[in-house]
């Protein structure tokens, strides 16, 4: 068998090409009950200064690696879920993300930056809340609007048969 050298030209059109999206959620136990920041919270430890507890604390630590549309959950310490859920990037490289704890009626929309991190209050828990901390992996997403056209030849091997 002999094989001729050939070239393949490509063209496809897509609104957004996606690998999964990677979300790390941090349940966090906030209490004035003690006084001061877990070890493992020292990134976030500057965003708490304007909240009025004395005391955090790292109670669970989940990856969650979804598709657009997918959902994952994450079961809190209250016994609640949380239900994550991203929707799409928008025009800023933003993801929009749906974020639900059906059992308080908590349901909310939002944007995350790449690398940022999305903080909410949850559930009462012990004598404090929960803060549930969502930070988007900052190479998650690849955004391509438009039509795409690749139109430099690849090299390619061909088999022929004589």
């Amino acid at each position: 068998m002999r094989f001729i050298f050939g070239l393949v030209v490509a063209f496809w059109s897509a609104s957004v090409l996606a690998a999964p999206v990677r979300l790390d959620v941090k349940v966090i136990y906030a209490t004035n009950k003690t006084v001061g920041v877990d070890p493992k919270l020292k990134k976030l430890a500057r965003e708490f200064s304007s909240l009025k507890f004395t005391g955090y604390e790292l109670k669970d630590e989940s990856t969650l690696v979804l598709e657009l549309g997918s959902s994952g959950r994450v079961q809190l310490p209250t016994k609640d879920w949380l239900t994550v859920r991203p929707r799409e990037l928008v025009d800023d490289g933003k993801l929009r993300i749906d974020l639900e704890i059906e059992k308080i009626k908590l349901k909310t929309t939002s944007t995350i930056a790449r690398d940022g991190t999305l903080a909410i209050g949850g559930p009462a828990f012990e004598d404090g809340t929960l803060i549930l901390a969502i930070t988007r992996d900052p190479k998650d997403v690849i955004k391509i609007d438009g039509p795409v056209n690749v139109s430099a030849p690849l090299p390619m091997l061909v088999p022929v048969t004589e």
